[in-house]
């Protein structure tokens, strides 16, 4: 049993201007927060006695969040015209709205085996649904407009990952890996809003995406250390609005490189 906590913030600004005198802006400011938890399961077998062979499946239940969002949007027009959600007198103060989410069940399957004592290789593949997620009210209101957006936007993703480890000599290990993860979002994939008064025209779309990995370690007596480095290559389609009548994405390539280090005594 697993739990978790949410705590997101978001601010977004979008503009479009005209001319010196005819413009607008949008502002928009959100914050999620709330608890979740779940169930992993999982086990591993080793089918031959005589083998190092290990073969391993687990299963992760859906993540069930209760959750808060906290939202408010203002629009600046011509000659400084405001409109603000939190003057309105619809709502008056920041927009609250109590929901549930259950995420999508996780399949895992792993193969790992070992040649001597030096090398060691394993492989993992993982699917899950993301259009079979769900969301309701708190008071079990109906959210059915965005289930039905879910289900036409989001996909099952497949994962793949691989890793070895060699020992180069006693206390010292290289190892590398890669992990490649295909699309969650469907190719025709738009925002629609329905929920709160974000009005955010902008949304990503993220395709597959690729990472590499490196590291070492020395494993001594009185003290260990490990170095690694990721580099993940991610492709995506941004939009900073949606037209059903033209294609106006943009095809963004993300990049991140990270080395991190860790340094450890033993008493």
């Amino acid at each position: 049993l697993s739990t978790m906590s949410v705590d997101y913030s978001r601010y977004t600004e979008y503009s479009e201007f005209c001319d010196e005198y005819d413009y607008y802006t949008i502002k928009n400011r959100l914050n999620t927060s709330g608890e979740g938890f779940n169930v992993k399961l999982g086990a591993i077998v080793r089918p031959f006695e005589y083998s190092s062979l290990r073969l391993g499946v687990s299963l992760h239940s859906p993540t069930w969040y209760s959750l808060t969002d906290c939202s408010s949007a203002t629009m600046i027009g011509t000659d400084y015209e405001v409109w603000d959600t939190r003057d309105n007198d619809t709502y008056g103060d920041d927009l609250y709205v109590d929901y549930s989410l259950v995420t999508p069940w996780r399949f895992n399957l792993s193969a790992a085996y070992t040649f001597g004592k030096n090398v060691a290789v394993d492989a993992e593949y993982e699917y899950v649904d993301y259009s079979s997620a769900k969301l309701e009210y708190a008071d079990g209101g109906d959210l059915r407009d965005i289930n039905n957006e879910i289900e036409s936007n989001m996909q099952g993703q497949h994962i793949f990952r691989v890793g070895a480890l060699y020992n180069v000599a006693d206390g010292f290990s290289l190892r590398c890996g890669y992990n490649y993860m295909t699309a969650p979002f469907k190719e025709s994939a738009a925002k629609t809003i329905f929920m709160n008064t974000d009005t955010s025209t902008d949304y990503c779309n993220r395709l597959e995406s690729n990472i590499f990995t490196a590291g070492l370690g020395f494993m001594g007596k009185s003290f260990y250390f490990d170095v690694a480095y990721k580099y993940a290559l991610q492709n995506a389609q941004f939009y900073s609005y949606y037209d059903s009548l033209v294609d106006v994405h943009a095809d963004v390539t993300e990049k991140h490189h990270s080395i991190s280090a860790t340094l450890g005594l033993r008493f």
